[in-house]
């Protein structure tokens, strides 16, 4: 290999290296070598920014401990000299090389006309014995990197109300307490104000003493663990009582005999009350869910205490039905003795169907598909005719039945008629069930005031009967509910009565009140508002005679033997003549079969095989003949809980009559429709 190849070569390795250097020692405003055994410093790097005055003193003709000392005497600040002037002496520096590769000592200059404030000097040992490289660095920029850095943690934990403190706890020493802004403010003091033995005893002093030996636990388990954290209450100058999280860790740095602790204060009083209230609004959901299962809890026992009650009522009259059959088959030609269990039978009926009917009426209500009509009606006949239909039972019970008085000038009313004579039958048939032998019952009707559209009625009645206890009365009107439910022989009842005349009180925007002595009697006021009927009074017609429906033809489909018994008999009754299916299917057969007009109406029964009534009476209106389409279909119902008059008028029928149908019903029926086809 030629020489100039070589030569080539290693200058080419010198430039790299030279470059390289110069690149790390771009950051340096000098570099020196230095033999700290001979004393002499030889200049590396000298950068273009170092002031020429600066670069004199360190010329290779002075030693280095005189250009060091010059150094430090003219250009570092006074309270720094000392300090550095010991950590760059010979001795220091070997002493610290001897465990460290290198160090860096921090420094500030005296005032100059770059506005230069802080310097770090760099020492690094070489691989001679005793010589180093020493070299000076601005950190001016980095510095404020730094302070920009730390101020904007500042600015966040201020955000965050978060201070930074450190506890010393020396020997033989108050402890103290260092606090950065934040945390002065989070003390309420202002910074400089309080020495570090006074901040400490300052905040110790606000501490709840019933927290002071948590807040030492906490303290210690930092010691102890290297990491804690705990919360108590502080007591604010200014902002009263507020809640504390503080935590830290052990400060490795404490030089001192004992101990020391680097920590954060933050003000968790927002989140404290937060908690709190959403322990409080927890609390007062879990009051109301457990309120809402016991009520659920009552209202199941209640059912069931219902269900068991209705089996013995419901059992009662059937019975009595039975009992009274066997008696009539043993005496049949017992006349006398015959029409004492015909009497019996159907009063043990009526009173089977007015508890499915109380139990339907609740059951509509709840569901919302009971709805009211309203209608022209006269308030003071209304009362009248409930009095007249429960005075019988409180005359055979040896009541009095008393209408004190009714006060009612503005009587011509539109109303929900029917609802409001259910509220009053109602309440004046508790009034004679729940009664003694010779007791009273007195109604009044009240008018309060009319302002021309509307008038305001109070009804009032009163009992002398058992009357109820106060905890009883917080339930009367829930459903399935009674007093002493066990004592079924005289005061028997569904429980529904009550709860279904405070659903229909409310529903027509009226209020019920109850005032109840055990023993003593009850008073029920119900206070209702009624439109005024501005209609011209209309003349009441004669009363109209009896409907003759002789010579009329009905088709009667019911698949129910007996019921299709029941009907036929009450047809032959009123001399209706009749032809029978067994369903949808054979009822559309007979018509379609029959000539045009043979039929005046067709009685059908809802639920049937094969087709039912619905169906049966679609397929009627559909013939292709001239009276299907205005043939009266009537529906025949038991199902009463739905809104059967709807689902008739969907299905083709003109009218319904509900099951157990009254002779009269029928007849007043049949006569409306056969009026009209004639």
């Amino acid at each position: 290999m030629s020489t100039s190849y070589l030569d080539k070569n290693v200058h080419r390795r010198l430039e790299l290296e030279s470059d390289i250097l110069n690149a790390l020692c771009a950051s340096y405003r000098a570099l020196y070598r230095v033999n700290l055994d001979t004393d002499t410093a030889e200049p590396y790097a000298i950068s273009a920014k170092m002031r020429p005055e600066v670069a004199l003193l360190m010329e290779p003709r002075l030693p280095y401990s005189l250009a060091i000392e010059r150094y430090i005497t003219r250009f570092v600040q006074p309270t720094d000299q000392n300090r550095l002037r010991v950590q760059t002496s010979a001795v220091a520096i070997l002493a610290r090389l001897a465990d460290e590769d290198s160090f860096t000592l921090r420094y500030r200059v005296q005032p100059n006309p770059s506005k230069q404030q802080y310097f770090n000097l760099y020492v690094a040992r070489t691989g001679t014995p005793h010589v180093v490289v020493i070299g000076f660095r601005n950190i001016d920029r980095l510095l404020k990197s730094v302070e920009k850095g730390q101020h904007e943690l500042e600015q966040t934990l201020a955000a965050a109300r978060i201070g930074l403190f450190r506890l010393e706890f020396e020997e033989n020493c108050p402890p103290r307490l260092f606090a950065n802004d934040t945390m002065c403010g989070l003390l309420g003091i202002e910074p400089d104000t309080l020495t570090p033995e006074q901040a400490f005893a300052y905040w110790q002093s606000r501490v709840d003493p019933a927290y002071l030996d948590t807040a030492q636990a906490g303290v210690d388990a930092i010691l102890k663990t290297g990491i804690g954290e705990v919360n108590y209450p502080w007591n604010h100058p200014k902002l009263g009582v507020i809640y504390i999280r503080c935590g830290g860790v052990p400060d490795q740095n404490f030089d001192r005999p004992g101990s020391a602790v680097k920590g954060y204060h933050q003000d968790i009083t927002d989140t404290v009350i937060t908690r709190k209230k959403q322990e409080e609004e927890l609390a007062q959901v879990n009051v109301q869910l457990q309120r809402a299962v016991e009520d659920a809890n009552r209202a199941m026992a209640a059912k069931s205490e219902f269900l068991s009650r209705m089996s013995h009522d419901i059992r009662t009259p059937i019975n009595a039905i039975l009992g009274m059959l066997d008696i009539a088959e043993k005496y049949h030609e017992d006349y006398a003795r015959l029409d004492d269990c015909a009497h019996k039978i159907r009063s043990a009926a009526n009173h089977l169907l007015s508890l499915v009917n109380d139990v339907l009426d609740m059951n509509r209500l709840e569901n919302g598909q009971a709805k009211l009509v309203e209608a022209p009606a006269d308030l003071n006949e209304l009362v009248h005719d409930c009095v007249i239909m429960t005075q019988t039972q409180a005359e055979r019970d040896g009541l009095t039945m008393t209408v004190d008085h009714i006060t009612v000038e503005h009587n011509r009313v539109r109303c929900y008629a029917l609802q409001l004579r259910q509220i009053l039958i109602n309440l004046l048939s508790n009034a004679v069930k729940y009664n003694r032998p010779g007791g009273n019952i007195t109604l009044r009707a009240d008018e309060l005031y009319c302002n021309g559209k509307t008038v305001t009625v109070q009804y009032t009645v009163r009992d002398t009967g058992i009357g109820m206890s106060e905890e009883f009365q917080q339930h009367i009107f829930e459903p399935f509910t009674q007093e002493n439910p066990g004592a079924r022989t005289k005061y028997t009842g569904s429980g529904l009565g009550l709860s279904i005349v405070r659903e229909l009180v409310e529903r027509m925007g009226g209020t019920i009140q109850l005032e109840s002595l055990l023993g003593e009697g009850s008073l029920f006021i119900v206070t209702l508002s009624f439109a005024l009927d501005t209609a011209p009074a209309a003349d009441t017609p004669a009363e109209a005679p009896a409907a003759d429906l002789q010579g009329m033809r009905v088709l009667v489909a019911e698949d129910n033997a007996l019921n299709m018994e029941i009907t036929q008999f009450m047809l032959d009754e009123l001399h209706v003549a009749y032809e029978c299916a067994e369903n949808g299917a054979e009822a559309l057969c007979l018509y379609k079969n029959a000539p045009a007009g043979h039929f005046d109406a067709i009685l059908m029964d809802m639920m049937m095989p094969v087709m039912d009534g619905t169906a049966a009476a679609a397929a009627i209106r559909a013939l292709p003949r001239e009276d299907a389409a205005d043939i009266p279909i009537i529906a025949l119902t038991a199902n009463v809980c739905a809104d059967v008059s709807a689902d008739a008028a969907y299905a083709d029928m003109d009218d319904c009559l509900f099951k157990p149908v009254q002779p009269s019903h029928l007849q007043a029926m049949l006569a409306k429709y056969y009026v009209q086809h004639s």
